[in-house]
């Protein structure tokens, strides 16, 4: 962290006015940190959550008795981070607040990044700006500053004559290393990657000195080795002195940590082959696994099948050591970060948390689902099944996001089916209603839409090939429910997934659904006159070149839409009537252009325009 705090006295007053309503172990963790010897762990007292109206989550932040510290009013939130200070996002613009929810920086910035030795970077869409995290802005500049990296940040500049050259800044926002190269990157392990003008790659240190000239582009220049590409797939490593180390190539070279790198010597993308090195260049873990992922302290998640393009996710990993000695067996398809001794875990359908030895910590909760979960401190942040929740370590419950909501005076719930890890369907249910059997009738039809005869996902020798999650909102127009579902379904190999969107209307005093013939006039062209207007509408747009360009022969009769206060909103799913690119084309027609063909006597219509 930085130091630019002064001595005893001076820092405590400067630390009282500025940090104000930090939690008490930041302020116990800066009042040490110009010490050498000082060793804090930081960490949080105020977590984020949410409160829900409908499908509208207001963020804040909770304590660890999971009661409300700072209201939730905020479009998103991220953690606390060390220094005290959060990024919230209000409007659509992201600040900067304290622990009391002030704000430091008001929130008008497009993007803020993390804070790092005392200082982040934010752009407002003109102006790149430093932020200090005393609530002072030290740099300012409208052309490029990258987010800051042990200190120092790439800013860019161009010349009268319009080149780019990029150099470095501090944390004071003192240029330390001029702009001179036409490509820089960011520190990592007291070294940076750059291009001279005239085309020649280049590790520097933190003065700018050059401690070695490639002609070949460098990848990573971590650990006192320099990952190198040779070719348009071929990669190796050379030391600093430009000796060239380990013969042969790779197909893929990661950076080296704590004197590792993970490699891969299959040149066939979709069947790897993947390893681990150590400086010598004697394989640690045989190139045999689909995939490896560094996990921290030494350890490694492995995948033992799996083809490429993110088909390793859908495989059992195991846990190696540096050694590559296996600790676990391929059974987990979640491994998280080691971190504060533990590494948590998913299996099919149970998250729980493993030693380093890779032995299971009774102590420690075990949660139904899958998902992600973090300890802090003396809480565990937890995201099981997409549903946000905070434990002691003892496993009691702090504060979960609530599954149930009240509506018209009726009681809902959102269920679960997760009939294995690759797949997972929530949708609603009517727990109370003025009225069982509309109760029964809701409930039925819903399942019915959003489970029905789901089947498991689909497995290839033990693999799963595919993956589907879906999830919903709903809003109520006075008598008629409106539920919009979202669903997407990804299969092994794909460039990516399929993404789908239903609407579905529900009279919630009779139960009764309708469909798009129910808003019309039983002898109307209504499909006619819609597809006009749509392909009046694609004809005239300023984003016409999205569209596939031919005309819309009619919409089906099956066509998904939605009523809005406004008008009738038509929706086509992707690859539909354009590029997959263009995600979920909608068009709006005004109720005034269909009142003609309206059934304003049916159903339909008089339960929303009552």
């Amino acid at each position: 962290m930085n130091k630019y705090w002064g001595k005893v006295l001076f820092c405590g007053l400067v630390a009282l006015f500025v940090l104000g309503g930090a939690p008490p172990e930041v302020q116990a963790a800066r009042a040490g940190r110009n010490s050498p010897a000082a060793s804090v762990i930081i960490t949080p007292s105020l977590f984020p959550a949410y409160v829900a109206d409908g499908s509208v989550k207001q963020w804040g932040y909770i304590n660890r008795q999971g009661k409300f510290q700072i209201t939730p009013r905020y479009e998103w939130v991220y953690d606390y981070e060390p220094n005290g200070l959060a990024r919230v996002m209000e409007k659509g613009k992201v600040g900067v607040i304290n622990g009391k929810g002030r704000y430091l920086f008001e929130p008008v910035y497009q993007s803020v990044t993390p804070f790092s030795g005392g200082v982040a970077v934010a752009f407002d869409g003109k102006i790149y700006q430093v932020l200090h995290e005393s609530g002072k802005v030290i740099y300012r500049s409208e052309d490029y500053v990258g987010p800051f990296s042990e200190g120092l940040a790439v800013i860019r500049k161009i010349t009268p004559q319009k080149q780019r050259l990029y150099g470095y800044i501090d944390a004071r926002g003192q240029t330390v290393i001029e702009p001179q190269f036409s490509f820089a990157s960011d520190f990592r392990q007291q070294r940076a990657i750059v291009q001279s003008v005239s085309g020649q790659y280049q590790i520097i240190d933190r003065e700018g000195r050059v401690l070695l000239e490639s002609d070949l582009p460098p990848q990573e220049a971590a650990g006192g080795i320099v990952t190198l590409r040779y070719g348009d797939d071929e990669f190796g490593y050379k030391a600093l002195t430009g000796t060239e180390l380990f013969p042969g190539r790779f197909y893929y070279a990661g950076p080296f940590e704590d004197d590792l790198a993970i490699v891969n010597i299959s040149p066939n993308y979709m069947r790897p082959q993947y390893g681990v090195i150590n400086k010598e260049g004697n394989y640690a873990i045989e190139p045999e696994y689909a995939r490896i992922q560094s996990i921290g302290g030494g350890l490694f998640a492995v995948s033992s099948r799996g083809m490429g393009a993110g088909g390793d996710t859908f495989s059992p990993k195991a846990i190696f050591d540096g050694n590559g000695k296996q600790l676990t067996d391929f059974r987990y398809f979640e491994i998280g970060n080691f971190s504060q001794n533990v590494v948590p875990v998913s299996e099919d359908h149970v998250t729980y948390f493993l030693n380093k030895n890779g032995e299971k910590i009774d102590d420690l909760p075990q949660l139904a689902g899958v998902g992600v979960v973090i300890v802090q401190g003396d809480v565990i942040k937890a995201n099981i099944d997409d549903d946000l929740m905070y434990l002691t370590k003892s496993g009691k419950v702090i504060w979960q996001a609530a599954t149930e909501w009240n509506l018209a005076g009726s009681l809902l719930r959102t269920f679960k089916y997760r009939p294995d890890r690759a797949m997972l369907i929530k949708y609603p249910q009517v727990l109370e209603h003025k009225d069982p059997i509309v109760r029964d009738l809701l409930n039925g039809q819903l399942k019915a839409l959003f489970v029905g005869d789901q089947p498991v996902s689909p497995q290839e020798d033990g693999m799963y090939t595919a993956s589907a999650t879906v999830n919903f909102s709903l809003r109520q127009q006075q008598d008629l429910l409106i539920i919009e579902k979202n669903g997407y379904y990804y299969p092994v190999g794909a460039a990516h997934g399929m993404p789908s969107r239903q609407y579905y209307h529900f009279n919630f005093k009779t139960g009764r659904r309708y469909y798009l013939a129910d808003l019309f006039q039983p002898d109307s062209d209504y499909q006619d006159a819609i597809t006009q207007r749509i392909n009046s509408m694609i004809s005239t747009a300023s984003e016409q070149k999205l569209y596939y360009g031919e005309q819309l022969e009619s919409i089906r009769p099956d066509q998904e839409f939605s009523v809005t206060e406004t008008g009738l909103k038509v929706i086509f799913q992707p690859y539909e009537i354009a590029p997959y690119a263009a995600g979920f084309p909608e068009f709006v027609i005004p109720w005034g252009e269909l009142m003609d063909m309206v059934d304003a006597t049916g159903g339909f219509w008089k339960a929303f325009r009552n």
